[in-house]
């Protein structure tokens, strides 16, 4: 009787969302003591205009069809240019990250400070330009996929003056601390804050 009124599909209703897999905008890849980035974006194709479009435009006989075609070829031609500009655009953030965070990529070090504007200024771009070029994407590494928002951090001046630590070197230094502490006395923040320096 207790049986027959049991659930013959137990994990039915729980968890209902659908799994949400994430594809990585950038690909980079460590092979024979060589990097290789690729943008994960051969799904959209290649952006060209066709011969056959362009064919009408160059033997329309009306001057309104052919200020038409015109029209959507320099729009078609602004779009294809912006594309590619992003492409070029990501691509140099993407090189200039891994300048600087090689080491974290590889799993030998620590997440080096970084900022938007450190990225911009060697590109030669705004700092907004660089937030709204990695809004939302990912980055694919040895070591796994990585928000590329998540690799920026603002630096801590170190006591030894040899510049700045990331604060995520800090916050792991201080896991590190807590963990090896004497859990019957545990550290006071002042005598956390001390060892730190």
């Amino acid at each position: 009787h207790v049986i027959k009124n049991l659930n013959p599909r137990p994990l039915n209703g729980i968890g209902g969302e659908k799994a949400q897999y994430i594809l990585p905008d950038v690909i980079l890849e460590f092979q024979d003591g060589q990097w290789n980035i690729e943008l994960n974006d051969k799904w959209t194709g290649n952006l060209q205009v066709s011969d056959f479009y362009i064919h009408m435009m160059e033997t329309a006989q009306d001057e309104e069809l052919k200020s038409y075609f015109e029209n959507k070829l320099r729009r078609a031609r602004f779009i294809m240019n912006a594309v590619e500009q992003r492409r070029t655009t990501i691509l140099g953030i993407t090189r200039e990250i891994l300048k600087r965070q090689e080491d974290y990529f590889l799993g030998k070090g620590q997440l080096k400070p970084m900022t938007l504007e450190d990225i911009g200024d060697v590109l030669e771009i705004h700092k907004s330009t660089v937030s709204r070029a990695i809004r939302d994407k990912y980055l694919r590494v040895p070591s796994g996929c990585v928000l590329f928002r998540s690799l920026f951090t603002t630096g801590i001046v170190s006591s030894d003056g040899n510049g700045d630590v990331s604060r995520n070197t800090v916050k792991t230094k201080l896991k590190e601390l807590v963990a090896a502490e004497d859990k019957k006395k545990p550290w006071s923040d002042e005598q956390l804050a001390g060892l730190l320096q």
